[in-house]
């Protein structure tokens, strides 16, 4: 992680974690420094464990929509100051990839805890890392869930998946 200076009181925003999942080589890291850092990442390395980064994510509040609606002006029209934005800060974890980790239940230890979100990350010229994305959820699941039904990873060739295979929008067209 870049050295940035968080000393703000960070109590006063809202704080969202994202784990950010997929094969070793696939650009996690270069995702998350794009999205935290707004520049492309310059010579990375391999992430050895987990990568913590942080973005502070500004967007409108429920209030500024709300105003932009008619509802909530001050006498003279305008829109109070306070209610103009909302701040959270974003926690990415770019968990490693790498397959020296012999042992996927090494990783675990960084799928506990909440998070709000799931990133997984694919490279489109590698259609192995793409199938991989299947063990990742599984393997998260695994830890995350007690039910046994999602102990093992979702497998898309029996209709059970969320998400397209690659290529099936395009069955059947010509």
């Amino acid at each position: 992680m870049h050295a940035r200076d968080y000393s703000t009181n960070t109590a006063a925003y809202d704080r969202a974690k994202v784990l950010v999942l997929g094969d070793a080589g696939v650009g996690k890291s270069t995702l998350v420094h794009m999205l935290c850092h707004g520049e492309a990442q310059r010579g990375g390395t391999p992430t050895v464990g987990c990568n913590i980064d942080v973005r502070l994510h500004t967007a409108p509040s429920s209030a500024l929509r709300a105003s932009a609606a008619g509802s909530t002006h001050l006498a003279n029209g305008s829109v109070p100051a306070s209610s103009l934005a909302s701040s959270t800060f974003i926690e990415f974890y770019d968990v490693s990839g790498s397959p020296s980790v012999q042992h996927p239940r090494s990783r675990h230890m960084f799928y506990t805890g909440t998070y709000h979100g799931i990133i997984l990350v694919h490279d489109l010229r590698n259609r192995r890392s793409f199938e991989n994305l299947w063990r990742w959820m599984g393997d998260f699941l695994e830890v995350n869930t007690s039910s046994s039904s999602y102990s093992r990873p979702i497998n898309p060739d029996h209709g059970s998946s969320p998400f397209r295979r690659q290529g099936e929008h395009l069955k059947g067209k010509s």
